[in-house]
């Protein structure tokens, strides 16, 4: 949807202000990545009791089984639950928009939830 943040069919997709305008590489030292090459999408709303190899798992069975090179679930040590969001980085910028279509909105969790997935590009 316009304004979402998602890519559109040709992989591009609104940048999101960093600090009062400043650019990326002023604001972190670091250079912005042209919207058709990033990577590395986040999950949010993810359940509480998800694992990371549940979420690989999930990953997987969606279709994605070897078109993801790192995922990232942090967790809370004391209570042993997950925060709810995730990091996962595609292998390829051309498949950020099926992973983007395929979860956004995603409710087809393996445990009960009422929880419905938000995707959004790392670092925004």
């Amino acid at each position: 949807p316009p304004g979402s943040g998602a890519p559109d069919a040709a992989g591009a997709a609104p940048v999101a202000s960093h600090t009062k305008g400043a650019s990326l590489k002023e604001a972190h030292g670091c250079e912005e990545v042209p919207v058709n090459q990033r990577t590395t999408v986040m999950l949010r709303n993810l359940p509480n009791n998800y694992s990371r190899a549940m979420l690989m798992a999930m990953l997987n069975e969606e279709g994605f089984a070897g078109k993801y090179d790192f995922v990232y679930l942090p967790i809370d040590f004391k209570s042993r639950a997950c925060l709810g969001y995730a990091f996962v980085n595609l292998v390829e910028p051309s498949l950020v928009r099926p992973f983007w279509q395929k979860f956004d909105g995603y409710t087809r969790w393996v445990l009960p939830s009422r929880k419905v997935c938000a995707v959004s590009w790392s670092g925004t």
